[in-house]
């Protein structure tokens, strides 16, 4: 059966995390990233995040992913992708952040994504 090719919709949004409706919510995170930006992110993921922190999970590598369920937010899901050290960060590492959630979410069968962008 041939698939016919549909354009994905793309918005902006001055939004809080939170508040955003999507599948799956993509944040970028540099090395030695606490999220100090987003604290109720630990508190929706009943704790996974900052367990995921302590264990060294989430470390803030290029391209490493952490993904967990989220409580309370309008997004079902959270992405936390590594984007290398924060020194240096460029649009081709932010574009690479984001290829990596997309992948993360196609291999979910997610089809609405959001990526926040972090202070």
């Amino acid at each position: 059966m041939l698939t016919v090719h549909q354009t994905p919709a793309v918005a902006l949004t001055a939004l809080a995390s939170s508040d955003i409706e999507a599948d799956l919510l993509i944040f970028p995170v540099f090395e030695d990233d606490v999220l100090a930006d987003e604290p109720g992110l630990d508190a929706a993921s009943g704790g996974e995040v900052g367990a995921a922190q302590t264990r060294g999970e989430i470390t803030g590598k290029a391209s490493s992913v952490f993904v967990t369920t989220l409580r309370g937010w309008k997004a079902g899901r959270v992405a936390l992708v590594g984007a290398g050290p924060r020194q240096g960060v460029s649009a081709d590492r932010l574009r690479r952040v984001a290829t990596t959630g997309a992948l993360a979410a196609r291999h979910r069968r997610l089809t609405r994504i959001a990526i926040v962008h972090r202070p």
